[in-house]
């Protein structure tokens, strides 16, 4: 709630963020698409499947923020290691994260694409 707060009071009637979204507020419909269709680099947090998924599906550039590593679930850990090694992400903290974004504007890092929902709906087509 705190950083919701920040963000509301700091982007308050700037120019460059015209539209914030505060997803406990109000989420809007198609908005999430919208947000990762124009973005040229999408960094999300780790405690999202769904979000990192839709992410990597879009063919952007991806960045998963991990956060403080207290208690985070061992589907997400196992989610985090697929990812990592297809390369279809990058996965870091807070303090690389320019870094990373600077690397992937510049196109000094590139990201594998992701093949999966290919290969699933082959296979759930194949099994009926």
């Amino acid at each position: 709630k705190r950083v919701e707060e920040l963000v509301k009071k700091y982007f308050d009637k700037k120019t460059i963020c015209p539209l914030i979204v505060i997803a406990n507020e109000k989420n809007y419909e198609g908005v999430v698409y919208g947000m990762i269709d124009l973005a040229e680099v999408v960094v999300v947090t780790e405690d999202s499947i769904s979000m990192i998924s839709e992410s990597i599906q879009s063919g952007k550039s991806v960045i998963v923020l991990q956060g403080a590593r207290y208690g985070i679930r061992p589907k997400y850990e196992r989610f985090q290691q697929i990812v990592r090694l297809r390369n279809y992400a990058v996965i870091c903290h807070a303090t690389d994260l320019a870094h990373h974004i600077e690397a992937f504007l510049s196109r000094k890092q590139t990201l594998s694409p992701c093949q999966d929902r290919g290969r699933m709906t082959e296979r759930l087509v194949g099994a009926l």
